[in-house]
């Protein structure tokens, strides 16, 4: 038999019924077959003391017998954890009132500590959108403007409620005539240019996009800085564009 561990608990599950244990009606029914099994209920809790005794747990130690709620299991025991190392189903044979051999299972498990589970803070990733864009043709470069309607600018744009990392950038734009240049949509924090961006071929016209992606921690920000979009274009180039969509995603663990 598996051995005991010195803290041992019984975790009581329905097998066949809503009850602790699952019975077995083992009486020959004259076909060499046993009846079908069924619950039973309400069992005397003798055999489940009889049951601990084999442990090495005597009857008047046993404080007290009740049913575990398996949907709010006592602390210290995690069911993801259980296995074959602590874990086990014993059989019971006993005989009912009606002089009937019948079956109980009792499922057990056995553990060398019970230890409260500690509160644990799960460190959560949260990410948002910035939307930038421009209606109308332009050839030339231009601050985005954000979901408001207003241009942001070296001094202007969203401002962080919290620290956290830029982490992507996408951009939808249409093209209307070819250019030597192609067109690059760059994020600014605090007015300055941070280096990760979109870039627009411009080999032939038509909708255009592009999206990047970075890890977290590669291009972090703090709660105050600001967040602005600049589109780069060279009329010299011949480009013309028009109606831009850029959305900044950003990424905060606090």
């Amino acid at each position: 038999m598996k051995k005991i561990l010195s803290v041992f608990i019984i975790v009581m599950f329905i097998i066949a019924s809503a009850g602790v244990f699952s019975g077995k009606n083992n009486k020959d029914n004259g076909n060499g077959n046993g009846n079908e099994d069924e619950p039973i209920e309400n069992l005397d809790e003798t055999y489940v003391q009889n049951f601990i005794n084999q442990s090495g747990i005597s009857s008047d130690q046993i404080t007290d017998i009740s049913q575990v709620d398996y949907t709010n299991f006592p602390a210290g025991i995690n069911i993801l954890e259980m296995n074959s190392q602590n874990l086990a189903i014993y059989q019971i044979n006993y005989t009912d009132s009606n002089d009937e051999t019948k079956s109980i299972f009792v499922l057990s498990y056995s553990a060398a500590e019970l230890t409260a589970p500690e509160e644990v803070v799960v460190e959560t990733n949260d990410k948002q959108f910035l939307n930038f864009g421009y209606e109308g043709i332009k050839n030339n470069s231009v601050f985005l403007k954000t979901s408001t309607g207003v241009q942001t600018g070296s001094e202007k744009g969203y401002v962080m409620v919290r620290s956290g990392s830029i982490t992507g950038i996408s951009t939808n734009l249409e093209l209307l005539n070819n250019a030597s240049e192609n067109i690059e949509i760059t994020i600014y924090k605090n007015g300055e240019e941070v280096g990760f961006r979109n870039e627009i071929n411009t080999d032939f016209v038509g909708s255009k996009k592009d999206y990047d992606i970075q890890a977290i921690g590669n291009l972090e920000f703090e709660a105050g800085d600001l967040i602005s979009v600049y589109l780069t274009a060279d009329a010299e180039s011949g480009v013309v564009w028009k109606d831009v969509i850029t959305l900044v995603e950003i990424t905060t663990t606090d």
